[in-house]
């Protein structure tokens, strides 16, 4: 899938200025740039790719700054094959806290735009629509995603596959801090924060639940992101009041634990240096913006125009519908992308990844934004 923001770019401008005064349109959605080049390829393969098991997520605050990251919810839907039989597809949806429920789902290919609509039954046991999304297909060589927009307001869901890419084998394991401090360690089956067991914590699809040893619980939501190397946790409260709110965590490096020794040769000798028993209060520091990585080969459409842009290293190379348009050096410090082409041009945008690292958008000084998506 090229699955802030698995997607930095909320799948469609348009369709989220439109309000909740009026259903967003088919014309509304096609003239959006995130989403009418998935189109073509939600026709043609959206029906082999639906069915799947999917971690559901939404725009949630930021804990670091309070704005919006595309972040997992407690929500995970499971989507059968087709069944001739309903001509529809089975599904599951999964509410951590809440009960499942069942239900239908229909993939219209044929209509101006791609739209699944739920069915679930009424209190009379007859199925009715629980409502409508626009979806796009998106996918490439090794990943797909669906992003799909509510038809009546425009809101946001984009279902990542409960996959080994997203998943893979310890995907959790580590120890993990944001840039607003908080600090988690999962290690076995111990859980620590700011350094500190916290208790033992078991994991299910994308749920840590973390119990203390009075026997209290809560649970994560979480998602690998295997293009920047973060993990996106979502919290069901945060710093200062705040709500479900979200944080992007770095890996950080543990120190290796020592090898076991007898009793006389952990015995300190008068020459060594003391173990610290417990740790000082943390420094107050703030920690430099980590430089956004954007190696790789993107592409975008813009005014019409296919654009294929690849950064690599301190260097890029531009396209514009399949001519070589351009190239040059770039740097990049924190969110901020400088640079310089071989024309002479200086210029510079802020970068905006969503936390999956397939989706870039770079504002210019002049308000213009390209939304890229990763092709490579």
């Amino acid at each position: 899938m090229s699955a802030r923001k698995i997607f930095a770019a909320i799948l469609l401008a348009v369709m989220a200025a439109s309000g909740s005064f009026a259903d967003v349109t088919p014309k509304q959605v096609l003239r959006d740039p995130r989403f009418y080049p998935h189109v073509e390829a939600t026709r043609e393969k959206g029906a082999d790719f639906l069915p799947g098991r999917y971690v559901c997520t939404k725009e949630l605050p930021s804990r670091t700054d309070g704005q919006e990251i595309l972040a997992p919810t407690n929500t995970i839907i499971e989507i059968g094959k087709f069944d001739s039989t309903i001509n529809a597809y089975p599904f599951i949806s999964d509410t951590h806290g809440g009960k499942q429920s069942e239900g239908r789902i229909t993939l219209d290919t044929e209509s101006e735009a791609p739209v699944l609509t739920y069915y679930t039954k009424n209190d009379a046991g007859e199925y009715e629509i629980a409502g409508k999304s626009y979806a796009a297909l998106t996918l490439s060589e090794s990943d797909y995603g669906w992003l799909t927009g509510r038809v009546s307001d425009g809101e946001i869901t984009c279902l990542i596959p409960a996959n080994e890419v997203y998943y893979p084998e310890g995907w959790y394991l580590g120890a993990w801090k944001c840039r607003d401090g908080t600090q988690f360690t999962f290690e076995g089956n111990k859980a620590s924060s700011g350094g500190h067991e916290v208790g033992t914590f078991t994991v299910s699809d994308n749920r840590i639940t973390v119990t203390a040893s009075d026997g209290s619980s809560d649970t994560i939501y979480a998602l690998w992101n295997p293009y920047r190397n973060v993990l996106v946790m979502t919290f069901t409260s945060g710093p200062d009041g705040m709500g479900m709110n979200a944080g992007s965590f770095e890996r950080m490096e543990i120190s290796p634990k020592p090898v076991p020794e007898t009793e006389a040769e952990h015995e300190p000798k008068p020459s060594e240096p003391q173990m610290p028993e417990e740790f000082p209060p943390m420094p107050d520091v703030k920690m430099p913006p980590q430089d956004i990585n954007i190696d790789g080969v993107w592409g975008a459409y813009y005014d019409g125009h296919q654009l294929i842009t690849q950064f690599q290293g301190s260097n890029y190379y531009g396209w514009i519908d399949g001519q070589p348009s351009e190239m040059g050096i770039i740097r990049v410090e924190g969110s901020t992308i400088t640079g310089s082409n071989n024309k002479g041009v200086d210029f510079t945008a802020e970068l905006e990844l969503d936390g999956t690292g397939k989706f870039l958008s770079m504002k210019f000084p002049n308000g213009n934004v390209i939304h890229y998506q990763r092709l490579q």
